[in-house]
């Protein structure tokens, strides 16, 4: 397993902990069929807004790699699947954690691993950024 391997597999563990958390704690909703609908913009209103002012002043570079620099959308226009740019007008914790779950629905989904990394200077900028967030951020789950 490489560096970034490694990397990867720290991310997916410190995102299923948020998603973990969010269920046993009640942040959920029902979805289609009765799925589990995970409430993000809940969990981010009531347990990590309060802590971003204070995130961006230690975490700052990370936060506007997210935010400034952030993962593209993967979407479909006239049958062919393309990129697209994602910016977003203010730096917040909705934002960045929206561009975080990018992250984790770009490489669940959207091909950035396909037997090799693609990219793996731009993933590793992404995923270590994200690492350092879901870590710092992890206090307001408590």
């Amino acid at each position: 397993m490489n560096d970034l391997d490694r990397l990867a597999l720290e991310f997916f563990k410190l995102f299923s902990s948020y998603e973990a958390w969010m269920k046993e704690n009640g942040y959920v909703s029902e979805g289609r069929w009765q799925t589990i609908r995970l409430d993000w913009q809940r969990t981010i209103d009531e347990k990590l807004c309060h802590i971003f002012a204070i995130a961006e002043a230690e975490i700052g570079e990370s936060i506007a790699i997210l935010i400034h620099r952030s993962p593209k959308k993967q979407v479909i226009v006239n049958r062919v699947i393309k990129w697209e740019e994602v910016t977003y007008e203010s730096i917040d914790a909705r934002n960045l954690f929206d561009s975080i779950r990018r992250v984790r629905n770009n490489l669940f989904h959207g091909g950035k691993y396909a037997g090799e990394w693609r990219r793996p200077d731009r993933v590793r900028e992404l995923l270590a950024s994200s690492v350092e967030v879901l870590s710092y951020f992890q206090r307001g789950l408590r």
